[in-house]
C-alpha cells in the first residue's frame, strides 16, 4: 500500500506534468520550467465548495500560471482554449 506522503508526491508530479505539457504546446521553451507545489492544511486552505456552480472537494488543486513579459496574447489564448478542450474552465481571461 502506498503511504499518504508518497501518494501526495505522485499527485504533485502528475499535476506538474499536466501543466507543463500544455505550456510547451503553446511555445514555452521546454527548459523554461519553474514550478512551486505547496500543500496546505485544511485550516489554511479556504475555498467555496460551489462558487460559479462548480463542485469542489477537499482534494481541490489550484494551478496558478504567471506569464512573464514576452509571452504573447495569442499564447495565453491558446493555453486557455486548450484548457477548455480538456474540460477545464479557466478562472480568469487571458490578457
Amino acid at each position: 500500500m502506498i503511504c499518504a506522503k508518497a501518494s501526495r508526491l505522485l499527485i504533485a508530479r502528475r499535476s506538474a506534468a499536466s501543466v507543463r505539457e500544455p505550456l510547451v504546446s503553446v511555445g514555452v521553451p521546454k527548459d523554461d520550467r519553474f514550478q512551486v507545489i505547496a500543500e496546505h492544511d485544511a485550516e489554511n486552505f479556504v475555498f467555496d465548495p460551489s462558487y460559479l456552480d462548480l463542485r469542489r472537494t477537499e482534494d481541490l488543486v489550484i494551478i496558478q500560471i504567471i506569464w512573464n513579459e514576452g509571452r504573447t496574447v495569442e499564447q495565453k489564448k491558446a493555453l486557455s482554449q486548450g484548457d477548455r478542450r480538456r474540460g477545464r474552465q479557466p478562472t480568469q481571461s487571458p490578457s
